[in-house]
């Protein structure tokens, strides 16, 4: 499948995204790629977190991103009563000790939060982090949520407001399709997730949780390429590279070279910097 037909797929499920709660109708003639986007998301939509898919992965012996695939894919054909069974028995796998519970991290809480309920429960963050990673895998997110309404702390809901923030990415001036895709590569490769997270983190203020998921997004693109942007999923035009290209007296391929590396160590402001002085913005 090749990169512009994906692109395509995420430009239209992202402007035509499905109230919460209801399931996004898969492209009707989507195939490869495009067809695992698109399960991902029936997956997401469903009201299934990233912590549930971390937890799928290891029960099903799978890579994250095919269990996503194929967890949306149960939903697709069966809704969500067969998945529940298998997520059910995944939990109860992590409640014995068999299989490994998700990383604070994959739970969607956040730093702050893990220091209200510190707090709350009177022990240092790191066991309260470690709590609330225990509760998200063990399909007691709920209790984490109460607990930080009676801390009186912000409790999101991603899945309700999901549309909303990505909206805030998408009017962002300083975060772009390539942010999303090395912070999507770290997570298995949900471009639509990682816009929505980056947005929720802009919306709420999370300025420091933010710079410090990008900096493991860009890390992560240093060891794996598979994981890095790519020109073309850049908001740059071929006529920019060009432009470029002039100034930094290369050639045009090399201009683009360049503006990927720019994204991977964390100096891509200063593409629109130059970009000015060249007369194209």
């Amino acid at each position: 499948m090749h990169l512009p037909s994906l692109l395509v797929t995420l430009a239209l499920l992202l402007a035509h995204p499905a109230p919460a709660g209801e399931a996004r109708p898969l492209p009707a003639a989507a195939t490869g790629l495009d067809e695992e986007v698109a399960l991902t998301n029936r997956f997401f939509d469903a009201g299934y977190s990233y912590c549930d898919a971390r937890v799928l992965a290891h029960h099903w012996g799978q890579e994250l991103w095919e269990s996503k695939v194929r967890a949306g894919r149960t939903v697709a054909r069966n809704g969500s009563a067969r998945l529940r069974v298998d997520l059910g028995a995944a939990r109860a796998r992590v409640g014995r000790g068999e299989i490994a519970p998700c990383e604070f991290h994959d739970t969607g809480f956040e730093a702050e939060q893990a220091q209200a309920l510190a707090t709350l429960w009177g022990v240092g963050t790191q066991q309260a982090k470690a709590k609330v990673a225990w509760a998200a895998s063990t399909g007691d997110a709920e209790s984490v949520h109460a607990a930080l309404a009676a801390a009186g702390a912000s409790t999101p809901t991603p899945a309700a407001e999901d549309r909303d923030h990505l909206a805030t990415f998408l009017a962002s001036d300083t975060y772009d399709c390539c942010h999303a895709r090395m912070v999507g590569a770290l997570w298995g490769g949900d471009v639509r997730e990682a816009k929505a997270t980056i947005g929720l983190k802009l919306d709420m203020g999370w300025t420091d949780s933010l710079a410090m998921l990008l900096d493991r997004a860009r890390q992560n693109a240093q060891q794996v390429p598979a994981a890095r942007c790519t020109f073309q999923e850049s908001p740059y035009l071929y006529e920019d590279a060009a432009a470029l290209a002039r100034l930094w007296g290369v050639d045009t391929a090399q201009a683009k070279a360049r503006v990927e590396q720019k994204y991977l160590d964390g100096t891509e402001a200063v593409i629109r910097q130059e970009l000015a002085r060249a007369g194209r913005r």
